[in-house]
């Protein structure tokens, strides 16, 4: 690793600083904000809010306890967060409550209430499930924003360009979950925790917080948690910080060398999904998607495709119009509807119906 290596920060990226460096060397082109979702002032709140859907402006999306890796504790510790968020992370760590040298990871209990929650759509609907690190007396901000994980840096209740959006988003989250575990299983090596510490964490651990060694026995097992920290024990903030240090040195080749073949497979997808997200090629054929119809007012009706959460508005002139398209050539699909119906379909239009699967690939 070339340790004189000088590291670019990107700008105006919607990822955190140290995974978007990642991505941009990784991808051809910038990726995209998701300027439909609006954090600071929650779509899912509002008057436009999907029926039923309507988060509580106490939590947001809020309601989920993310894993924190020892490299991204390590940044919260000493990297640009705001002393209240850090602040929430240093209690977790002063409570030693599922603290191992692999980073932060889920309490059981909170695991069990997040999936009891989860059965009865309770996300974004249950304030007592609200993140640690939620500054609510801060305008119901996120206290680790600028290292925030992999699931809460991917996931968005809306997307500009729809399923098209939603399917790169949904790509990369394992991308970076994988990078995650792997970059987190290196720095417990470089820093060698001891041989005890390596048996205990080198066994399965779900990523639901379902297991007893990460969560109860955490809470209240003293010896188990001297053996998770072997040599580190009592140095556990600096053990972050190391962490920290190793991977801001790494390049997008390193951590592709770290990661081995998972993440290789993971950035394969993700560099073909960066495209279509990055294309406004419209299909050469298109037929009439999967729509529900949510609601009716005036000339607009309201529909759902590929989410509830993400319904658009059309003209309800435009509905019947869509059985038009039935396999034959898009233009000439246009063009058709142009002379028969004297409405112009155009490409902009079009396109938007194919970004929200109203209109699919034939």
């Amino acid at each position: 690793m070339n340790k004189k290596r000088r590291l670019r920060v990107v700008e105006d990226s919607p990822l955190p600083p140290l995974y978007a460096r990642w991505m941009d060397e990784l991808l051809s082109a910038p990726i995209p904000r998701e300027t439909e979702a609006t954090c600071d002032d929650c779509a899912m709140c509002g008057d436009e809010a999907p029926r039923g859907a309507m988060f509580d402006p106490r939590s947001k999306c809020c309601t989920y306890l993310p894993d924190i890796p020892n490299f991204l504790v390590g940044r919260i510790l000493d990297g640009p967060t705001s002393k209240k968020g850090r602040a929430t992370v240093v209690a977790r760590l002063d409570a030693k409550i599922a603290v191992t040298p692999l980073g932060l990871r889920i309490p059981k209990p909170y695991g069990l209430l997040y999936r009891h929650a989860q059965k009865s759509e309770g996300f974004g609907r249950t304030p007592s499930l609200l993140c640690q690190h939620y500054l609510e007396a801060e305008a119901g901000t996120c206290g680790i924003w600028e290292n925030r994980t992999s699931i809460c840096s991917t996931w968005f209740c809306k997307h500009v360009r729809g399923a098209i959006g939603y399917e790169f988003w949904r790509s990369l989250e394992p991308l970076l979950s994988a990078i995650e575990r792997a970059l987190a299983r290196w720095c417990i090596l470089e820093l060698d925790v001891g041989l005890a510490a390596l048996r205990l964490l080198s066994a399965r651990i779900p990523d639901d917080g379902s297991d007893d060694v990460r969560g109860a026995q955490m809470q209240h097992d003293d010896e188990m948690y001297r053996s998770f920290w072997g040599s580190w024990l009592g140095k556990e903030q600096t053990f972050f910080r190391e962490c920290a240090r190793l991977v801001n040195a790494l390049a997008w080749n390193d951590v592709l060398r770290i990661g081995g073949v998972e993440v290789e497979a993971h950035a394969r997808i993700v560099r073909e999904l960066h495209r279509g997200l990055s294309s406004n090629e419209l299909p050469e054929r298109l037929k009439m998607g999967t729509i529900r119809l949510v609601a009716m007012a005036g000339d607009h009706t309201r529909i759902a495709t590929y989410s509830d959460n993400d319904p658009l508005d059309v003209p309800t002139q435009l509905l019947p119009l869509l059985e038009r398209f039935d396999g034959r050539r898009t233009r000439d699909v246009i063009a058709d509807v142009a002379k028969r119906d004297g409405v112009e379909l155009d490409e902009d239009l079009v396109q938007k119906l194919v970004d929200f699967e109203v209109l699919v690939s034939s």
